[in-house]
Protein backbone atom coordinates (compact mmCIF):
# COMPACT_ATOMS: atom_id res chain seq x y z
CA UNK A 1 0.00 0.00 0.00
CA UNK A 2 1.46 3.55 -0.80
CA UNK A 3 2.00 6.09 1.84
CA UNK A 4 -0.80 8.87 1.73
CA UNK A 5 1.72 11.17 2.18
CA UNK A 6 3.11 9.89 -1.08
CA UNK A 7 0.61 10.36 -2.86
CA UNK A 8 -0.11 14.01 -2.26
CA UNK A 9 3.48 15.26 -3.18
CA UNK A 10 3.21 17.69 -5.35
CA UNK A 11 4.64 16.90 -8.85
CA UNK A 12 7.80 18.40 -9.97
CA UNK A 13 7.79 20.06 -13.98
CA UNK A 14 11.20 18.69 -14.34
CA UNK A 15 12.74 15.96 -13.09
CA UNK A 16 16.72 16.21 -12.05
CA UNK A 17 17.33 13.77 -15.56
CA UNK A 18 15.37 16.61 -17.90
CA UNK A 19 17.95 18.81 -16.25
CA UNK A 20 21.01 16.19 -17.27
CA UNK A 21 19.12 16.10 -21.06
CA UNK A 22 19.03 20.03 -21.15
CA UNK A 23 22.84 20.67 -20.05
CA UNK A 24 23.51 17.72 -22.86
CA UNK A 25 21.60 19.99 -25.32
CA UNK A 26 23.51 22.85 -24.53
CA UNK A 27 26.61 21.51 -24.40
CA UNK A 28 26.58 19.20 -27.66
CA UNK A 29 25.41 22.96 -28.90
CA UNK A 30 28.36 24.58 -27.79
CA UNK A 31 30.54 22.14 -29.07
CA UNK A 32 28.75 22.65 -32.31
CA UNK A 33 30.55 26.16 -32.30
CA UNK A 34 33.70 24.71 -30.73
CA UNK A 35 33.32 26.05 -26.90
CA UNK A 36 34.59 23.03 -24.52
CA UNK A 37 32.45 23.50 -22.10
CA UNK A 38 34.70 21.33 -19.62
CA UNK A 39 37.59 23.51 -19.41
CA UNK A 40 35.36 26.96 -19.39
CA UNK A 41 33.49 25.12 -16.00
CA UNK A 42 36.51 24.25 -15.03
CA UNK A 43 37.85 28.14 -15.44
CA UNK A 44 34.97 29.15 -13.43
CA UNK A 45 35.06 27.26 -11.32
CA UNK A 46 39.15 27.80 -10.95
CA UNK A 47 38.04 31.76 -10.67
CA UNK A 48 35.05 31.47 -8.48
CA UNK A 49 37.04 29.93 -5.59
CA UNK A 50 40.25 32.18 -6.25
CA UNK A 51 38.21 35.18 -5.82
CA UNK A 52 36.45 33.61 -2.98
CA UNK A 53 39.76 32.36 -1.32
CA UNK A 54 41.61 35.76 -1.99
CA UNK A 55 38.58 37.51 -0.31
CA UNK A 56 38.31 35.25 3.04
CA UNK A 57 42.58 36.10 3.21
CA UNK A 58 42.24 39.43 2.69
CA UNK A 59 39.48 39.68 5.49
CA UNK A 60 37.08 40.81 2.86
CA UNK A 61 35.04 37.80 2.25
CA UNK A 62 31.28 37.67 2.20
CA UNK A 63 29.45 34.89 3.53
CA UNK A 64 28.93 33.31 0.08
CA UNK A 65 32.81 33.42 -0.34
CA UNK A 66 33.14 31.90 3.19
CA UNK A 67 30.80 29.29 2.24
CA UNK A 68 32.68 28.63 -1.26
CA UNK A 69 36.68 29.06 0.71
CA UNK A 70 35.20 26.53 3.09
CA UNK A 71 33.79 23.99 0.76
CA UNK A 72 36.54 24.21 -1.74
CA UNK A 73 39.20 23.85 1.25
CA UNK A 74 36.84 20.79 2.92
CA UNK A 75 39.06 17.44 3.27
CA UNK A 76 35.92 15.30 2.62
CA UNK A 77 34.87 17.37 -0.68
CA UNK A 78 38.71 17.27 -2.34
CA UNK A 79 38.20 13.07 -1.69
CA UNK A 80 34.98 13.54 -3.20
CA UNK A 81 35.85 15.14 -6.04
CA UNK A 82 39.50 13.77 -6.83
CA UNK A 83 38.50 11.65 -9.40
CA UNK A 84 37.02 14.55 -11.41
CA UNK A 85 37.85 16.91 -13.88
CA UNK A 86 36.89 19.79 -11.44
CA UNK A 87 39.51 18.71 -8.90
CA UNK A 88 42.19 20.05 -10.80
CA UNK A 89 40.21 23.59 -11.22
CA UNK A 90 39.35 23.70 -7.62
CA UNK A 91 42.63 23.34 -6.22
CA UNK A 92 44.12 25.49 -8.66
CA UNK A 93 41.83 28.25 -7.34
CA UNK A 94 43.02 27.38 -4.23
CA UNK A 95 46.78 28.36 -5.13
CA UNK A 96 45.76 31.65 -6.74
CA UNK A 97 46.65 29.87 -10.10
CA UNK A 98 46.13 32.55 -13.29
CA UNK A 99 43.11 30.34 -13.93
CA UNK A 100 42.63 31.97 -17.73
CA UNK A 101 46.32 31.27 -18.40
CA UNK A 102 45.26 27.11 -16.90
CA UNK A 103 42.26 26.61 -18.52
CA UNK A 104 43.12 28.58 -22.06
CA UNK A 105 41.09 26.18 -24.01
CA UNK A 106 38.05 27.64 -22.98
CA UNK A 107 37.77 30.64 -25.71
CA UNK A 108 34.43 32.34 -24.00
CA UNK A 109 35.22 35.76 -22.70
CA UNK A 110 34.96 35.86 -18.68
CA UNK A 111 32.15 38.28 -18.96
CA UNK A 112 30.14 35.88 -21.38
CA UNK A 113 31.16 32.81 -19.46
CA UNK A 114 29.43 34.56 -16.34
CA UNK A 115 25.90 35.44 -18.55
CA UNK A 116 25.56 32.13 -19.75
CA UNK A 117 26.06 30.58 -15.93
CA UNK A 118 23.20 32.93 -14.81
CA UNK A 119 20.78 32.25 -17.44
CA UNK A 120 21.14 28.66 -17.12
CA UNK A 121 20.91 28.78 -13.18
CA UNK A 122 18.05 30.61 -14.13
CA UNK A 123 16.95 28.38 -16.33
CA UNK A 124 17.30 25.49 -13.67
CA UNK A 125 15.11 27.33 -10.97
CA UNK A 126 12.40 28.12 -13.17
CA UNK A 127 13.10 31.37 -14.09
CA UNK A 128 12.34 32.71 -17.38
CA UNK A 129 11.14 29.50 -18.44
CA UNK A 130 9.63 30.68 -22.10
CA UNK A 131 12.31 33.51 -23.14
CA UNK A 132 15.68 32.46 -25.11
CA UNK A 133 18.27 31.29 -22.71
CA UNK A 134 20.89 33.98 -24.73
CA UNK A 135 18.51 37.10 -25.14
Amino acid sequence: MINATYKTLPIQRDSPSDMWRYLEILDNALMEINIDTTSCLQRSLCSTVRASSKNVNDGNGSSMDKIIDGLASNEWLQRFMSETPFYAAMKSGLRDSDCGREYDKCTVSKGALNMILKKLAGLVHGQGQNKDMFS
